[in-house]
């Protein structure tokens, strides 16, 4: 067997591969300064739309039709685009990942569906555009004759991890998918 003598660790054990990793690790922190520093340059934004497997932005006044899941509840299908963020590298289980509220609200800000707080990994593109398709944005009712108003809001804010955060809404019409 071959030994790396500067530490005294076969080259076979995990001590061995732990070493090598961790420099690794330490050069691709995505919350670093540096990271930081380099998103800060690019204009940040966000764009609201919906999509299961792309993005169609949506503009206040637009009719979105909601989706019945396997479960009998209605959702939006949401997507969100951004630009200017910093996440982490692994898709689950990420502290680096960004941070995303998707809600709907009612005419009094009533949240009446979606979800707060929740990590999120998006697609990041080569012009640095990060792109979230297919998030389920439930809907607290089971029809929409149980809102007081089609008429809602979607609502969108992101917090990465260096502290940028980023918020939008739209004024939509929920209508039967």
């Amino acid at each position: 067997m071959l030994e790396w003598l500067a530490l005294g660790v076969r080259m076979r054990s995990p001590g061995f591969f732990a070493v090598l990793l961790v420099p690794v690790l330490v050069a691709c922190d995505p919350a670093s300064p540096s990271a930081c520093d380099a998103a800060a340059e690019i204009d940040a934004t966000i764009s609201i739309g919906v999509g299961e497997q792309s993005f169609a932005p949506v503009s206040d006044g637009e009719d979105v039709g909601l989706v019945r899941g396997s479960q009998g509840g209605l959702m939006v299908l949401g997507a969100l685009e951004v630009t200017g963020i910093v996440q982490g590298i692994a898709l689950f289980g990420d502290e680096d990942n960004p941070l995303v509220d998707f809600q709907l609200r009612a005419e009094d800000d009533t949240v009446i569906g979606g979800y707060a707080g929740l990590s999120r990994h998006f697609v990041r593109d080569a012009d640095d555009v990060f792109t979230l398709v297919g998030e389920t944005v439930v809907l607290d009712a089971w029809g929409l004759e149980e809102l007081a108003s089609p008429e809602v809001t979607l609502s969108a804010r992101i917090a990465d991890a260096c502290g940028r955060e980023l918020a939008a809404t739209r004024a939509v019409t929920l209508v039967d998918g």
